[in-house]
């Protein structure tokens, strides 16, 4: 029977099996703060990044477009209203 002694080879692997647990609750700690996975291999990181990124872009460009395509339907209907106005205007002038 073997006894845990500074020498036995378990004392290296229990130190290296606590300091990968701790390393591991660090990167879900920061993975929590931050909202971005920090377990990630780096180009699955980058990729992610990437499609969030692209996301957060055309879902700006598809809301400026749907302001400007409510802009320019209210811009029509202010038009219409006015030549209807000047259409009446003129025909009650003749």
């Amino acid at each position: 029977m073997s006894q845990l002694t500074l020498a036995n080879p378990l004392t290296y692997s229990v130190a290296r099996e606590v300091n990968a647990a701790n390393r591991k609750a660090d990167m879900l700690s920061k993975s929590m703060t931050t909202g971005t996975n920090q377990n990630v291999q780096v180009m699955d990181g980058f990729l992610g990044n990437s499609l969030r990124d692209s996301e957060i872009v055309l879902g700006a460009v598809a809301q400026k477009t749907a302001y400007s395509i409510n802009m320019l339907t209210i811009t029509d209907e202010y038009l219409k209203t006015i030549a209807l106005s000047l259409q009446e205007a003129q025909k009650n002038c003749r």
